[in-house]
């Protein structure tokens, strides 16, 4: 079952912003007085999600043209599209450095969480180039610029079923700590072999009690294990996250994405099984190398 989720630290009585996600995209739009957008990850015949992010703060959005934010004085969430294209790594740069700009010139530059949901994620570009590695192109290009892998925080990267590319980030005022997975190789020292430009993320970022997890997958070291065998993957990457927690009783805001469709049952009953108190949702989308079958992300906090 798919249920809403609060990813912002304190729960409140104001909506920041809600992430549809649903069978169509659309832009970024604080028309409703709070930042929405719909995001084309649910499946033919599948049911929507949605996150909503609250606060107990007063909230005050901003339509800035492509990017709309809205915050309030602690925490900003910032989303924005870009359309399908033949080629993305120029104006995937664009973008990220507008928001990388946007952010510091907000006073948001600590970013602790980034989604990316990519079109045709594993298909090719005009060049013959993996779009997810075009992708990266443009945004190490941007954080080459604006930081360098200290300013890379937790991120998901996977597919979408079609509006290009929609991307939504949150940010906040107090210093974070980017933290890696001692089992495997940070993702942008990752070699040339997958890709000219390694992704750029942290596999995790703290932000005061709690920590963001970014997707996380069957990979050790870089190499992705137990090809073709979803459970072995699931398992791994479950491995991966407790390495990286120590534990996995306060994982919490829980998305799952698997690649094939039948294999959401198996990948279903080890996530009740690991985080049996946990919100959960699941989507049926490509991941970011062919050869994973599923991702795990989630906020963890500890338990008391």
């Amino acid at each position: 079952m798919r249920r809403p989720a609060d990813v912002v630290a304190r729960p409140g009585t104001a909506t920041l912003g809600a992430i549809r996600f649903t069978g169509r995209s659309g832009d970024p739009s604080v028309a409703s007085g709070a930042l929405t957008t719909d995001v084309h990850l649910a499946a033919a015949g599948e049911p929507d999600a949605v996150d909503v992010w609250t606060t107990s703060r007063p909230v005050a959005v901003v339509d800035g043209g492509r990017v709309k934010y809205a915050h309030d004085g602690e925490v900003a969430l910032f989303a924005a599209r870009l359309p399908r294209s033949d080629r993305y790594a120029a104006a995937v740069e664009g973008l990220y450095t507008e928001l990388l700009d946007l952010t510091a010139a907000t006073g948001y530059r600590e970013l602790f969480r980034v989604w990316q949901y990519v079109e045709d994620v594993n298909g090719v570009n005009a060049d013959g180039v993996e779009v997810y590695q075009d992708f990266c192109v443009g945004r190490a290009k941007a954080f080459e610029r604006r930081g360098g892998t200290a300013a890379m925080p937790a991120a998901t990267g996977v597919g979408a079923h079609g509006g290009g590319i929609s991307v939504h980030l949150l940010a906040g005022r107090e210093p974070v700590r980017h933290l890696e997975n001692p089992r495997q190789v940070p993702a942008y020292h990752y070699p040339r072999r997958y890709g000219p430009k390694s992704p750029s993320f942290a596999r995790a970022t703290r932000r005061g009690d709690e920590v963001h997890l970014s997707g996380t997958a069957a990979i050790v070291g870089h190499r992705t294990v137990f090809p073709g065998d979803v459970a072995g993957q699931c398992r791994e990457s479950l491995r991966n996250i407790e390495a990286l927690l120590g534990d996995l009783a306060g994982l919490d805001r829980i998305k799952v994405y698997v690649r094939r469709a039948e294999d959401v049952e198996e990948v279903r009953g080890s996530c009740l099984r690991a985080f049996p108190a946990a919100a959960i949702a699941f989507f049926v989308v490509d991941l970011c190398r062919p050869d994973l079958l599923v991702e795990i992300e989630g906020t963890w906090s500890p338990v008391r």
